[in-house]
């Protein structure tokens, strides 16, 4: 197999307004560096003037690794609380210790587009719920042509595998928004450990296939397994449409020399 001169890479990270939002799926075991290619990826979203959104979660690996500007949005339906994790205990935070520089709440989720700020990393806790009816409605709320770029971390906590009753509506009524991101200039960039672990009618709606260590081959991919087993870290296989690209990414740098935590609700 030999590695294609197709530049599927820059269809992602280059905005071309007669394509539209694109939606890429990223693969990889735990420690495969699914979360510092998204980190990656969103300070060149935000450098090339997205508003770029960011699923916060409990560990808050973007307060410690991202190196631009970062605001938080926090859902008033629960109290977020950043601790730094101690040998014993917890030890409390302010947002503005991790370098936070602006701090929003808001009570509905039709207002989080208009909150979001350009030029940061837009980190937003809310509950799962929340994020789902966001994806579902988002594009029938955009009243602006700018571009916007959505990154989600365990997707898989999202739009899970085997979703039942109520759940398999709310996903189903998400599949549809999610088919009009491309006319609304909404790119959405998500991870998780197996494409498997994602609801499968959610999985056909992302153009874009970013394979790193540790993903389960599948009959759909254009690479052969070995090609997959042969990835070390900060190295990717894309793939689109049959072209696929093998491309690398630096690491991330710590800000800070202890781990964090983020109490609340939805992580």
């Amino acid at each position: 197999m030999s590695q294609t001169k197709y530049r599927v890479l820059e269809q992602v990270l280059v905005p071309q307004r007669h394509i539209g939002g694109r939606l890429t799926f990223i693969t990889g075991e735990q420690g495969s560096g699914k979360t510092t290619l998204m980190l990656n990826w969103a300070h060149v979203f935000v450098d090339r003037g997205d508003i770029v959104i960011w699923r916060g979660l409990f560990s808050g690996q973007a307060f410690k690794f991202y190196s631009g500007d970062i605001a938080v949005l926090l859902s008033s339906k629960y109290n977020y609380q950043p601790f730094r994790l101690g040998a014993r205990e917890y030890e409390p935070l302010n947002w503005t210790d991790l370098g936070v520089r602006y701090i929003e709440t808001f009570d509905d989720i039709r207002k989080i587009e208009s909150l979001a700020m350009d030029g940061v990393l837009n980190v937003v806790y809310m509950g799962r719920d929340d994020w789902r009816e966001f994806l579902s409605m988002l594009p029938k709320l955009r009243r602006y042509a700018f571009w916007l770029s959505i990154f989600i971390d365990e997707f898989e906590n999202i739009a899970p595998h085997h979703p039942r009753g109520d759940m398999w509506r709310i996903l189903n009524r998400m599949v549809d928004g999610l088919a009009e991101f491309r006319k609304r200039y909404i790119n959405l960039i998500v991870a998780t450990q197996q494409p498997t672990n994602v609801y499968w009618l959610v999985r056909k709606q992302f153009q874009y296939r970013v394979v790193l260590p540790g993903t389960d081959p599948e009959d759909d991919l254009p690479l052969l397994p070995q090609a997959i087993r042969a990835l070390k870290r900060g190295e990717a296989w894309i793939v689109s449409s049959g072209w696929y690209e093998k491309f690398t990414f630096p690491p991330l740098e710590p800000k800070f020399d202890f781990e964090i935590h983020i109490e609340g609700e939805g992580g």
